[in-house]
């Protein structure tokens, strides 16, 4: 059965803050431009990467003027790095439309790290694969470079925005098979679930934190889970493959013959992942048994907000 999660979209924006013993002085907020290697990243998300926000693992200056573009995957003119880390915060605004979950993180040069004049920064796994990357701009978009003193440090602030789709969306599925009481269309609602509990944004699907769970009663508004009792399949999965510049994932979860079988059959499943929960509601219910293994290949989707 394949379901279709509707398309997460994504942000990010920077501020840069001059520190010394003489005070602070900042630029105004600025956006960036996510790569194209960047969505590759979060729709992607490779073994081995350990529990490390691994999109954004450090930060980067340079001195270059070139624009910034889809297919960059490196600063113009690379200065330095910094892995230092002063702070980091999750938080959800609710208020905006549409509402989304932003992720800040502040990196820190140390005096003496980078002098000169800065006009490029990014951020990702290594220089050469960027999440984003931006131009020093002033209020008005105007190319606005920053000289930084020997006895200065740097403060770059990075916010990734992701929003949320908090209506329903509504899709129809049609099964043809062998089994005669599988056979027919169900009609399904696909709607964010526990929308108000905090997301580690910053983790890409196939990471530890994307898995599904199947239950036995109706999905709830958004800010619950569906009721009833739930079979979770919580294992760390990858995408059986990838196409670079597609930005879609679809991966495969499977339930045993043992798993998931309900009276009155599969009312709900919920779909856990780093940018949002969803809650995915059956109508009628899927009415697997003991015979059956059922598999739900999930289509995961990102691009940017824009």
């Amino acid at each position: 059965m394949d379901i279709q999660l509707p398309l997460c979209r994504l942000a990010v924006r920077d501020k840069v803050i001059i520190t010394s013993s003489r005070g602070t002085r900042d630029c105004v907020w600025f956006d960036n431009l996510i790569t194209d290697t960047g969505l590759d990243q979060i729709s992607n998300v490779p073994l081995g990467t350990g529990n490390v926000p691994y999109l954004f693992t450090q930060a980067y200056v340079g001195t270059g003027d070139t624009p910034p573009a889809f297919s960059d995957s490196s600063l113009a003119d690379y200065l330095a790095s910094s892995d230092v880390v002063e702070s980091t915060g999750i938080n959800r605004e609710g208020e905006g439309r549409p509402p989304y979950w932003r992720y800040v993180r502040t990196y820190t040069f140390a005096p003496g790290t980078v002098t000169g004049v800065l006009s490029e920064v990014g951020v990702g796994y290594t220089k050469d694969t960027l999440f984003s990357r931006a131009l020093i701009v002033d209020v008005l978009g105007r190319i606005s470079p920053i000289t930084v003193l020997a006895d200065e440090g740097i403060q770059l602030v990075y916010e990734l925005r992701s929003y949320i789709n908090s209506g329903d969306v509504l899709q129809t599925i049609s099964i043809d098979g062998n089994i005669p009481s599988l056979s027919g269309v169900y009609n399904i609602t696909i709607r964010p679930a526990a929308i108000t509990a905090a997301k580690p944004i910053n983790i890409g699907v196939g990471y530890s934190h994307t898995n599904v769970a199947l239950y036995s009663g109706v999905i709830q508004n958004n800010t619950l889970v569906p009721l009833g009792s739930s079979t979770s399949l919580s294992t760390y999965v990858i995408p059986t493959t990838y196409t670079p510049g597609s930005f879609i994932s679809i991966i495969a979860f499977s339930f045993a013959t043992t798993s998931g079988n309900y009276t009155e059959g599969v009312k709900a499943v919920r779909i856990t992942n780093s940018q949002c929960d969803f809650q995915v509601g059956f109508v009628p219910p899927i009415p697997k048994d003991i015979t059956m293994r059922l598999t739900l290949n999930i289509t995961f989707q990102y691009g940017r907000f824009l």
